[in-house]
Protein backbone atom coordinates (compact mmCIF):
# COMPACT_ATOMS: atom_id res chain seq x y z
CA UNK A 1 0.00 0.00 0.00
CA UNK A 2 1.03 3.58 -0.56
CA UNK A 3 0.22 6.64 1.52
CA UNK A 4 -0.06 10.14 0.06
CA UNK A 5 0.62 13.50 1.77
CA UNK A 6 -2.99 13.62 3.06
CA UNK A 7 -2.50 10.20 4.69
CA UNK A 8 -4.84 8.45 2.25
CA UNK A 9 -3.82 4.81 1.88
CA UNK A 10 -4.16 2.88 -1.37
CA UNK A 11 -5.27 -0.72 -1.66
CA UNK A 12 -2.46 -3.24 -1.12
CA UNK A 13 -0.57 -4.38 -4.20
CA UNK A 14 2.43 -6.56 -5.01
CA UNK A 15 5.56 -5.78 -6.97
CA UNK A 16 7.49 -8.66 -8.46
CA UNK A 17 11.15 -8.13 -9.30
CA UNK A 18 12.72 -10.76 -11.53
CA UNK A 19 16.46 -11.24 -11.75
CA UNK A 20 18.09 -11.95 -15.06
CA UNK A 21 17.66 -15.61 -15.81
CA UNK A 22 20.36 -16.02 -18.40
CA UNK A 23 22.37 -19.12 -17.62
CA UNK A 24 26.08 -18.95 -18.39
CA UNK A 25 27.32 -20.98 -21.34
CA UNK A 26 30.78 -22.02 -22.49
CA UNK A 27 31.31 -22.02 -26.26
CA UNK A 28 35.10 -22.52 -26.38
CA UNK A 29 38.17 -22.64 -24.18
CA UNK A 30 41.94 -22.70 -24.45
CA UNK A 31 44.05 -24.62 -24.16
CA UNK A 32 41.93 -27.67 -25.02
CA UNK A 33 44.81 -30.07 -24.29
CA UNK A 34 47.50 -29.56 -21.68
CA UNK A 35 50.48 -31.54 -20.37
CA UNK A 36 50.29 -32.89 -16.85
CA UNK A 37 52.01 -30.53 -14.41
CA UNK A 38 51.96 -29.41 -10.80
CA UNK A 39 52.47 -25.84 -12.04
CA UNK A 40 49.29 -23.80 -12.66
CA UNK A 41 48.16 -23.34 -16.26
CA UNK A 42 46.24 -20.27 -17.46
CA UNK A 43 42.87 -21.32 -18.90
CA UNK A 44 40.50 -18.99 -20.78
CA UNK A 45 36.80 -19.81 -21.10
CA UNK A 46 34.74 -18.03 -23.76
CA UNK A 47 30.98 -17.96 -23.90
CA UNK A 48 28.09 -15.84 -22.65
CA UNK A 49 26.28 -14.83 -19.49
CA UNK A 50 29.26 -14.84 -17.11
CA UNK A 51 28.39 -12.80 -14.01
CA UNK A 52 31.24 -10.72 -12.49
CA UNK A 53 30.97 -12.95 -9.37
CA UNK A 54 30.81 -16.25 -11.29
CA UNK A 55 32.53 -19.31 -9.81
CA UNK A 56 34.59 -21.72 -11.93
CA UNK A 57 34.33 -25.43 -11.17
CA UNK A 58 37.11 -27.82 -12.20
CA UNK A 59 36.68 -31.55 -11.58
CA UNK A 60 39.58 -33.93 -12.19
CA UNK A 61 39.52 -37.37 -13.82
CA UNK A 62 38.93 -39.12 -10.49
CA UNK A 63 35.99 -36.84 -9.65
CA UNK A 64 38.09 -34.80 -7.24
CA UNK A 65 37.59 -31.03 -7.44
CA UNK A 66 40.63 -28.97 -8.40
CA UNK A 67 41.07 -25.47 -6.99
CA UNK A 68 41.16 -22.74 -9.62
CA UNK A 69 43.03 -19.59 -8.59
CA UNK A 70 43.20 -16.05 -9.95
CA UNK A 71 39.67 -16.30 -11.37
CA UNK A 72 38.90 -13.12 -13.32
CA UNK A 73 35.72 -12.44 -15.27
CA UNK A 74 37.20 -10.12 -17.88
CA UNK A 75 33.82 -9.66 -19.65
CA UNK A 76 30.39 -11.33 -19.68
CA UNK A 77 31.87 -13.43 -22.49
CA UNK A 78 35.25 -14.41 -20.97
CA UNK A 79 36.71 -15.84 -17.77
CA UNK A 80 40.35 -16.64 -17.08
CA UNK A 81 41.79 -18.68 -14.24
CA UNK A 82 44.79 -20.82 -13.32
CA UNK A 83 44.77 -24.43 -12.16
CA UNK A 84 47.34 -27.22 -11.81
CA UNK A 85 46.54 -30.33 -13.85
CA UNK A 86 48.23 -32.96 -11.69
CA UNK A 87 46.58 -36.07 -13.13
CA UNK A 88 46.31 -37.40 -16.69
CA UNK A 89 42.76 -37.61 -18.05
CA UNK A 90 39.69 -35.43 -18.66
CA UNK A 91 38.98 -32.40 -16.47
CA UNK A 92 35.42 -31.04 -16.53
CA UNK A 93 35.12 -27.25 -16.50
CA UNK A 94 31.91 -25.32 -15.78
CA UNK A 95 30.76 -21.92 -14.53
CA UNK A 96 28.12 -21.09 -11.93
CA UNK A 97 26.61 -17.64 -11.54
CA UNK A 98 25.53 -16.33 -8.10
CA UNK A 99 21.91 -17.06 -9.15
CA UNK A 100 22.80 -20.77 -9.03
CA UNK A 101 22.54 -21.24 -12.78
CA UNK A 102 25.29 -23.46 -14.14
CA UNK A 103 26.81 -23.60 -17.60
CA UNK A 104 27.34 -26.60 -19.78
CA UNK A 105 30.40 -28.66 -18.88
CA UNK A 106 33.38 -28.90 -21.23
CA UNK A 107 36.23 -31.41 -21.01
CA UNK A 108 39.89 -30.44 -21.11
CA UNK A 109 42.29 -33.28 -21.90
CA UNK A 110 45.45 -33.59 -19.81
CA UNK A 111 48.16 -35.77 -21.33
CA UNK A 112 51.50 -37.09 -20.10
CA UNK A 113 54.17 -34.43 -19.87
CA UNK A 114 56.62 -36.83 -21.50
CA UNK A 115 59.11 -36.19 -18.71
CA UNK A 116 59.78 -39.66 -17.44
CA UNK A 117 62.27 -40.48 -14.73
CA UNK A 118 65.84 -41.03 -15.90
CA UNK A 119 66.65 -44.61 -16.85
CA UNK A 120 68.59 -46.44 -14.20
CA UNK A 121 72.00 -47.73 -15.21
Amino acid sequence: ALQDASHNVSAPFFIVVLASSTAPSISSFSPTTEAQSSQPTLVILRGAGFDPSAVVSVTGPTGTPASPTNVIVTAPTQIQFSVAFNTIGNYNLSVMNPSGQTSNSVAMIVISSGLGSPASK
